[in-house]
């Protein structure tokens, strides 16, 4: 009997576990056909039992370690971020790439050095070659290649974590295509410059294909849109019957369902006055500008810090909502974070569905809410936050009337008042937004890319653009 082609999943973080291995039926799906090979650094075979991923006699999971951790970080901290200046046009790159660094006497140097260099003379793609000469593949890695003979390597992101990187160029280097299937939203305005580019990637919605293929250069052919692995389960968990009621969710939080909810969904670390802004919440409730009785929903962000919330605790009608049932310290990244589950998911649902309003700092957010038809308000106080809308994607939303900027306490108050009172505001603004940005609203994200897979695997390309 033939033994069965084998596809190579490498993934680094935990957010991808939650998007590719638990929050979609693509694993389960390609199992049926494939030999699948999952690579992280986290997981080995007894730890993915113990954690409940998918298991299957086809699926095996293996531990595997970046070859050259520091050298990654260092190319991206530093080579990359101020060499690379092809996308320096874009004002999503000015702010985050050089913005944050100007009270860094050493990264200033280095931003005028770079700044003297031709913006075409170090394109991200020849960095990449650079790397690949620089970076033999892990001896792991290709013992790994050898064994199990992939016909594809399908990683998250276009080499972002070390790992990545590593497969990525070592796909390069053996003639084994590469496809990444969990970009971001916001992915090519932020991370083209950081990425190393994989052979086929998988986007959202025509807008993000004509943006990889822009500032990411991909060949149209070698881009599919296939939808959002991570949204997928907002259009199932209701026919899965994994969600509540409405009454029985905010119960569970200690909130009110005969009241109106604000949900307040924060960010890791990009907002750092969580604390005054729960008091200003709390100070318009009591005083009346916003609904007395209301309840006040708050979503950590996975991997924010509790701590500024822990005050709070016990408050009527207040409740801080932590995804994740168990925070994983990543030493490569010197933080915290969380992987969720299938109860995660439904909560997320739940969350969005019966919220009244909400607020944040997070393209993302803006596109989940409007997908519920959710009123939202941006927060843009105090003026260091107004960078967060300053790059194009965000700059676009808010022409496009979705939601309301509050660049005070003031406004942000006023703002949530008018849409508690009349939520069908802006509301022909959202609908058209989530219907251009997320085209896919049947749940079967998953089953269009495990095709996308297949049709890579049958037919790997002649000729492979950078190799």
């Amino acid at each position: 009997m033939r033994e069965r082609d084998c596809i190579f999943f490498v993934l680094a973080h935990h957010k991808h576990y939650s998007d590719v291995l638990r929050s979609t039926g693509l694993i389960p799906r390609l199992a049926e056909r494939y030999r699948i090979v999952v690579l992280t650094p986290h997981y080995d075979a007894t730890r993915a039992r113990e954690r409940a991923l998918f298991q299957h006699p086809a699926v095996t999971y293996q531990k595997l370690l970046p070859r050259a951790p520091r050298w990654w970080r260092i190319s991206e901290r530093y080579l990359r971020t101020f060499f690379v200046r092809e996308l320096d046009y874009l004002a999503g790159v000015r702010i985050y790439d050089y913005g944050r660094y100007v009270n860094h006497l050493g990264h200033r140097l280095l931003a005028t050095v770079g700044g003297l260099l031709p913006s075409r003379l170090l394109t991200a793609e020849r960095m990449t070659r650079i790397e690949s000469w620089l970076i033999p593949p892990a001896r792991e890695l290709r013992a790994l290649i050898s064994r199990h003979r992939p016909r594809l390597i399908v990683t998250a992101t276009c080499g972002l974590e070390p790992l990545e990187a590593e497969a990525i160029i070592t796909g390069r280097r053996l003639g084994i295509p590469t496809l990444a299937v969990d970009l971001n939203l916001d992915y090519p305005h932020y991370q083209s410059k950081r990425s190393r580019r994989t052979d086929y990637v998988s986007v959202w919605n025509p807008t993000m294909q004509r943006e990889v293929e822009e500032y990411m250069h991909f060949p149209p052919e070698r881009v599919r849109v296939t939808g959002c692995l991570r949204f997928d389960h907002y259009f199932t968990d209701e026919a899965r019957g994994r969600l509540r009621s409405r009454e029985a969710f905010l119960e569970s939080k200690g909130l009110d369902p005969k009241q109106k909810t604000i949900l307040w969904a924060a960010t890791s670390s990009f907002f750092k006055h969580q604390r005054q802004l729960m008091q200003e919440l709390l100070r318009a409730r009591k005083s009346g500008e916003l609904p007395e009785e209301s309840n006040l929903l708050g979503r950590l962000h996975p991997g924010g810090y509790w701590e500024p919330y822990r005050e709070f605790e016990g408050t009527p009608r207040v409740a801080i909502d932590f995804p994740g049932r168990e925070p994983f310290y990543d030493p490569d990244r010197g933080d915290y974070t969380v992987e969720m589950d299938e109860r995660d998911y439904a909560n997320l649902t739940e969350t969005l569905r019966y919220a009244d309003v909400v607020m944040g700092v997070s393209t993302t957010l803006m596109l989940e809410a409007a997908l519920f038809d959710k009123p939202s308000v941006a927060v843009g106080f105090p003026e260091s936050m107004m960078d967060a809308y300053r790059s194009e994607p965000t700059c676009y939303f808010l022409s496009r009337g979705v939601m309301r900027l509050a660049k005070s306490p003031e406004e942000l108050i006023r703002n949530l008042a008018r849409y508690l009172h009349r939520p069908e505001l802006d509301q022909e603004a959202r609908l058209a937004l989530a219907r251009d940005y997320i085209p896919f609203t049947d749940g079967r994200t998953d089953e269009r890319t495990a095709q996308w897979i297949s049709e890579i695997a049958a037919h790997p390309p002649t000729h492979r653009h950078g190799s």
